[in-house]
């Protein structure tokens, strides 16, 4: 059974039982109280009954008197029996003496001059509406009516339950459909506020988790597409680098067999990393500190990519000084180069030039990497470290790039407390400085 048939079950289970309740209270309360009003209108007819009679039997003959007894017995279904005090039958309405319609009876006796002079019985019918057919009949009708309304009332509840259950039943069909577009992977919807303070509150749990299920799903996505990308550098540098061994344009000698089993060496270390980061479930800030020697870190970057500067014949200029050392991370370090590094030469034309810098001072540490490739339109340097960005001009689409290496560059700057600034000009070439402490204090 669904939700809403349900609603109206209840509904209409609730209505059956409560209007025949109600009417039937109504009916008694009706009934009770024309009952108790006839019964005290008839003692109070009674007794000015007796005092008519005593004025009657006082003032006129026993005839009249009879007349006018046998009158009103007659009219008002009501026995009369006048007896002397010998005991003598003085006055008796004989037409309905023998009806069995008389329960109530009333004594009353007859005074004249502060003397009884005679005993006078009345008895009429116990149940009130068999003396006043006006009041039966209205009785009757008012018990009809309402016969009627709690007909109309059933219908009209049946019809009021339905609507009145659709309403009801709105929210939770809205929160079956949210929660099956929650399975779906659908988390661009929010449910509405609602005016049932249960329901509200259940609205902002579930969109809270809609938002949460959203923002995981983005974290997911974004950390396979990171894993593609930063493996794909490594996975092609060495490559290349067997291409250009097995070519004979670089000697397979012991330096460069090492520096490819370096670059292995690092491709393992952080396919490890990412790994432990995704189970600890911390994919993103990850990081692990040690003093290394940065010139000689930079200086093998370079190297791995000496096959691709060859195919694009691209000159590397160097200012490195020797021996800059620093406590930091020394992987997030190697990412940032390595993208900046792919993107100069990405943006780089045949025979272009590359320029690269590494100063200290007694706190920072100074990189810069030059190209005079493509450059970047300067309304678009406020967007280049956004995630997926690209046009058609700039630098990151060549090649396949899909626009992670720079939000890449940002995110592992930011996290070993490094700064990066951009300078460019279209077709003169694009300027990345980045600034990095010589102690990394986390």
């Amino acid at each position: 059974m669904s939700l809403l048939n349900k609603f109206i079950k209840n509904y209409m289970t609730g209505i059956l039982i409560c209007i025949p309740v109600f009417a039937f209270i109504l009916s008694f309360l009706i009934n009770y109280n024309i009952k108790s009003f006839l019964i005290n209108n008839k003692k109070n007819e009674i007794y000015d009954l007796k005092i008519n009679i005593e004025e009657l039997l006082k003032n006129t003959s026993t005839e009249s008197a009879k007349k006018v007894v046998d009158e009103i017995s007659s009219k008002k279904n009501i026995y009369i029996k006048v007896k002397d005090l010998d005991n003598n039958i003085i006055l008796e309405n004989s037409e309905i003496k023998n009806k069995k319609i008389r329960k109530n009876i009333y004594n009353f006796n007859l005074i004249e001059n502060n003397k009884v002079f005679a005993k006078m019985k009345v008895e009429y019918a116990n149940d009130p509406y068999k003396y006043d057919i006006f009041t039966e009949n209205l009785r009757k009708n008012i018990v009809n009516s309402l016969l009627v309304s709690l007909l109309f009332s059933v219908v009209f509840g049946i019809f009021l339950s339905e609507i009145l259950s659709s309403h009801l039943i709105k929210p939770f069909i809205e929160i079956k459909n949210f929660s099956n577009d929650l399975k779906n992977g659908k988390y661009n919807k929010t449910l509405p506020p609602s005016k049932i303070n249960e329901i509200n509150e259940l609205n902002d749990n579930l969109n809270y988790l809609s938002e949460n299920l959203k923002d995981q799903n983005e974290i997911r996505k974004r950390y396979g597409q990171d894993i593609a990308h930063e493996l794909r550098t490594p996975l092609t540098n060495i490559k290349l680098n067997l291409e250009a061994i097995k070519d004979g344009i670089i000697p397979a000698n012991e330096k460069n067999i090492d520096n490819m089993i370096l670059e292995t060496d690092r491709l393992s270390s952080l396919i490890k990393k990412l790994r432990k980061s995704y189970n600890d479930n911390n994919i993103e800030n990850e990081i692990s500190i040690e003093y290394f020697n940065v010139s000689d870190v930079l200086e093998q970057i370079i190297f791995n990519f000496k096959a691709k500067f060859t195919n694009k014949n691209i000159s590397i200029i160097k200012q490195i000084n020797k021996n800059v050392f620093t406590y930091s991370s020394k992987d997030d370090f190697i990412q940032i180069i390595t993208n900046l590094l792919e993107n100069a030469i990405k943006a780089s034309n045949e025979n272009g030039k590359i320029f690269l810098s590494l100063k200290e001072n007694k706190k920072d540490i100074q990189f810069v990497i030059e190209d005079n490739g493509i450059g970047i339109k300067k309304e678009n340097l406020k967007y280049i470290f956004d995630r997926f960005y690209t046009t058609s001009e700039d630098r990151n689409t060549k090649l396949n790039s899909h626009g992670l290496g720079l939000s890449i560059v940002k995110n592992k700057t930011n996290l070993i407390h490094g700064t990066i600034s951009v300078e460019s000009e279209i077709n003169k070439g694009t300027k990345f400085t980045l600034i990095f402490p010589k102690k990394l204090i986390i």
